[in-house]
């Protein structure tokens, strides 16, 4: 609950929301942001925050999403300018994000397992 009376997203919620989010435009960014976050808070309190909200989708949709931060970190790292429309300027932080990938693949090995 923000100060004014609105609500926001906990880092966990922005989180999962960005791995979520489906856009044909500016996709890609949303995966880069969400692994940046994991990145950035690799307390065990935080991957079990995401894995809560992540836990009762689909083995289907858990690979989308798998798929999806896959592919960003791949693309961020083939494409040293990152061309994508909307995502230019994440080249210098394509190590935190290949940080974030690890952590998003042990919290969906968790959720599989």
């Amino acid at each position: 609950m923000l100060p004014a009376g609105g609500r926001a997203l906990t880092p966990a919620g922005f989180t999962a929301s960005k791995l979520l989010t489906e856009r044909a435009h500016k996709g890609i960014k949303d995966k880069i942001q969400a692994l940046l976050v994991l990145a950035e808070r690799p307390d065990e309190t935080f991957a079990q925050e995401v894995a809560h909200l992540l836990r009762d989708l689909s083995p289907a949709r858990l690979d989308d999403v798998r798929a999806g931060a896959q592919h960003a970190s791949f693309l961020l790292a083939s494409d040293p300018a990152f061309s994508d429309a909307g995502a230019e300027g994440y080249t210098p932080v394509a190590r935190q994000v290949e940080v974030g990938l690890k952590c998003l693949l042990t919290i969906l090995e968790k959720l599989h397992g």
